[in-house]
Order: structure tokens, then sequence, then C-alpha cells
């Protein structure tokens, strides 16, 4: 008989090769170093290592940015430091079997209930905390690679696309309250552009943009 498909959407399976992998690496790495070490541990061939989304970005190293969102919800993973992943204390006790995998994706993004508030801006945002960030039309088992998550890199700052919006991933619920809307082409907008090249690049992704700033 064929082997039953694991539960839950594709991503899923990376959680614990992702804590392994921080743990070969003494607790804490790049995302390459990351990525690398996955790779190398799942056998993840050349082919599949060369599988892009529509966007041109690596749909393997998607994959993993998102086993990295749940493990951070999941306070198994840092990601205080910026481009470094860090074992938490909790994430070094852990070994996870897929089963107990899908078990805490479904308790991360449950935490995530509907909020109700008015315009579009908050409803993608409560569409993308339901879902655990998954954009409109995508569901959790969903495992289509055309539906695969987009996620924009930045450097080492990762974006990732929530209908028409582009958010930061290290936004949360508790930061809702924090958000200022910027004005295109406005003053605050030019102050920004001030702030180095990085920035520039942030604000080139287009209009509609969830980013942190700390000035």
């Amino acid at each position: 008989m064929p082997s039953r498909k694991p539960k839950g959407p594709e991503f899923v399976r990376f959680f614990q090769p992702v804590l392994a992998a921080l743990g070969e690496l003494g607790g804490s790495g790049s995302p390459g170093e990351v990525c690398d070490l996955v790779a190398d541990a799942l056998g993840i061939s050349e082919e599949q290592l060369s599988e892009q989304l529509k966007n041109g970005s690596s749909r393997f190293r998607n994959q993993v940015a998102w086993a990295r969102f749940y493990l951070v919800k999941a306070d198994l993973v840092d990601a205080s430091v910026r481009g470094v992943w860090i074992l938490t204390a909790k994430g070094r006790r852990t070994t996870l079997s897929h089963q107990e995998a899908y078990r805490l994706f479904k308790e991360v993004h449950a935490k995530w209930p509907p909020q109700k508030k008015a315009g579009k801006e908050a409803k993608e945002l409560n569409r993308m905390a339901r879902f655990g960030n998954l954009p409109s039309g995508v569901t959790p088992g969903d495992s289509s690679k055309d539906k695969v998550p987009e996620v924009v890199y930045v450097g080492a700052l990762s974006f990732v696309r929530v209908g028409e919006l582009l958010v930061d991933s290290r936004f949360t619920e508790a930061m809702r309250s924090k958000l200022i809307r910027i004005e295109t082409f406005g003053d605050e907008y030019f102050a920004i552009l001030k702030g180095g090249d990085e920035l520039k690049k942030i604000l080139a992704l287009g209009e509609k943009i969830i980013f942190l700033f700390n000035e």
C-alpha cells in the first residue's frame, strides 16, 4: 500500500530538522547555515533546491523560513537578533516527531483568533493571524506548489506576502497598536529614506508594507 501523506502543510516536516541543525551549530546559526544542514540531513536533491517560487526565490528556503516562523511562535527559536536563528532553552530540550510538529503547528495558529476590526489592512492582518500568516486562499493543509506563501528577502530581513501587503516576519500581534501609517512620498517617507540603503530597498518593495523601524 502507498504510504499516507503526512498531515499538515509541507513545511511542517522541517520543524525538527531546523531544531537539529541549530543544535549541531552549537545553538545558533545564520539562515544559510541552517538551510544547508537541513538539506544535507534530509537529502534534498539539487533539483529540489533549484525549484523556485513565482517571484524567483528558492522554494526550499521559503519552506524552511516558514518552519522557523512557527518555531519562533512556539518559543523554540529566538528571532531577536537579526540574521541569526537561536535555540531557546525550550528548543534545546525539544525533539519533535511529525505528529508532534503538526500538533504544534495547529496550536500556534490557533492562538491568533479573528479580531473584529474594520478596514482592509486590518482584515488582511486578521487573516494572517488566523492562518498563521498564510495568504488569502491558502488553507493550513494546502501543499500546492502554486500556493506556497511568498517570502521576499531584503538582506537578512524577510517579508511575507499577505494579500496586497508585505509584512515583516518579525511583526507580531502585540505590535498592532503601534502601527503608524506613512504616506508615500510624504515628509516621514523621505526621512526614513535617509536611514540607509537597506531602508531604501524595503520601501522599494511597494506602497503596502509593514516593517519594523527603529529611529
